[in-house]
């Protein structure tokens, strides 16, 4: 999804009646390329720059989050690569999952808070056309131009090296690889530079940069293009400049000149639409509920799902028929070692969770790690947030049992169990065909040991 934030009224006069605002003068050019830099929050290093746009990547660690600042004389596109963020605005919130794009113009207040581990986010910077008093013109990327509103780290409102630690590694590749000097951070942060590197994975999505002088073509439906040098006009003659998102690249023409290559910034994510289904924490599902219709019937269930089989998905199926929003719960490796034992789970945590992705029955799945497998307090936290109109599980389980435990449900829907369809029969039959198999090898050996 595309996202335009409009600033209000009272940030841009919060932003152009500041002190900072009205003594802003242009730093002198500092070349961030091939060097990082670890702030409380996670690290970020510039992977792209020219005279118009600068690229940087932010790692942001979960849980943690950047200050609510704005930019005095540049624009601000964010691009979620991995992960699912909150922005936070002056005046609210919008959550961002894979693929999503926001553009922040000039003086808007905005900041991001983690939701999920390894949570990353491509952020553009569009230079404004703005002279200093000297006659020098902004076409860097000048870290200083900011305006702090509000900082849990309580950093200086407007300076950027002082919140920073540099470091400089080599690394080119996909996100993770190890650098190539005696720095102890090469492993732990790594960079890219998108002017030699010219396509990087982080996780599931894709980055890739083409300098094109002829007219582009057509790409997946789930790539985001981002214009970053030189001019297009698209069909309905509209002029892009750098940072304009290119909404059909197909029709786009070309407009450089001859010696000018047009340079188009390419993201692509596979499983962007799986994923934004899925909830990490209690602050992330809050927010979501908060984000939800009032007058949508929401459903409930949880579950192992170690070997996902036919009666899963007739209960699932028959859920979602009776609520607009269904939620899945989805229980850790490590509640589950607890409950069936250390042979199981028999899939991980994230096999499963991509399996119930795909369903298309399913809206969210959240997941959870269960410290009380007897009373069940932290399924009774996730009860109490999403207050479900109704909670399904399947007939081996009783109402009066369920009550006992989750008081504040409202309604409870009992699906009966598909016959001989449960993970324990299926990995039974599994182990019972392993030791037929077994037996029959070792008749075999017996019956040809005389055989020369």
């Amino acid at each position: 999804m595309h996202y335009y934030i409009t600033p209000t009224r009272e940030e841009i006069t919060i932003a152009k009646t500041s002190e900072e605002y009205n003594n802003y003068h242009i730093s002198p050019f500092y070349d961030y390329l091939n060097k990082g830099y670890i702030k409380p929050w996670g690290y970020e290093y510039m992977t792209y720059q020219n005279k118009d746009v600068g690229v940087w990547i932010l790692h942001v660690n979960q849980d943690q989050q950047t200050s609510v600042h704005c930019h005095f004389h540049k624009d601000t596109l964010l691009c979620v690569l991995t992960g699912t963020f909150r922005i936070e605005l002056y005046d609210g919130f919008k959550i961002l999952n894979e693929g999503d794009v926001c553009y922040i113009p000039a003086c808007t207040f905005h900041g991001l808070y983690a939701y999920s581990p390894n949570a990353i986010v491509l952020e553009v910077e569009v230079y404004h056309k703005y002279a200093d008093t000297d006659g020098s013109i902004l076409q860097h990327s000048d870290k200083n131009d900011l305006l702090r509103l509000r900082d849990v780290y309580t950093r200086d409102k407007n300076t950027y090296n002082g919140s920073a630690v540099e470091y400089s590694t080599h690394s080119c590749g996909s996100d993770g690889d190890s650098g190539e000097s005696g720095d102890g951070n090469a492993v732990k942060y790594p960079y890219h530079n998108l002017h030699t590197c010219h396509k990087i994975i982080y996780g599931n999505t894709a980055v890739t940069t083409t300098g094109l002088t002829t007219r582009l073509t057509t790409g997946p439906t789930s790539q985001t293009h981002i214009l970053l040098k030189g001019t297009l006009r698209t069909r309905d003659l509209l002029l892009l400049s750098p940072g304009s998102i290119i909404q059909n690249i197909a029709e786009a023409e070309a407009e450089a000149e001859a010696d000018d290559t047009l340079i188009v910034l390419h993201i692509s994510n596979l499983y962007q639409d799986d994923n934004r289904k899925l909830i990490y924490t209690k602050t992330h599902l809050t927010d979501i509920m908060k984000s939800l219709s009032a007058k949508r019937v929401i459903g409930l269930t949880s579950g192992c799902f170690d070997i996902f089989h036919s009666g899963h998905i007739s209960t699932l199926k028959q859920s979602k028929s009776l609520c607009d929003i269904f939620f899945v719960c989805l229980s850790s490796d490590k509640q589950i070692r607890e409950i069936k034992g250390n042979d199981r789970p028999v899939n991980h945590i994230e096999d499963r969770a991509r399996m119930l992705l795909t369903m298309p029955f399913i809206d969210y799945v959240i997941l959870y790690d269960e410290s009380d497998n007897i009373y069940e307090k932290e399924l009774d936290n996730i009860m109490l947030t999403i207050q479900p109109d109704i909670w399904f599980k399947g007939s081996d389980y009783t109402e009066r049992a369920i009550r006992a435990k989750h008081p504040s449900l409202k309604r409870i829907v009992l699906f009966g169990n598909v016959d001989n369809k449960s993970t324990t029969h299926i990995i039974r039959k599994i182990h019972n065909s392993e030791a037929s198999s077994m037996e029959w090898n070792g008749m075999e050996c017996a019956s040809g040991s005389g055989i020369n």
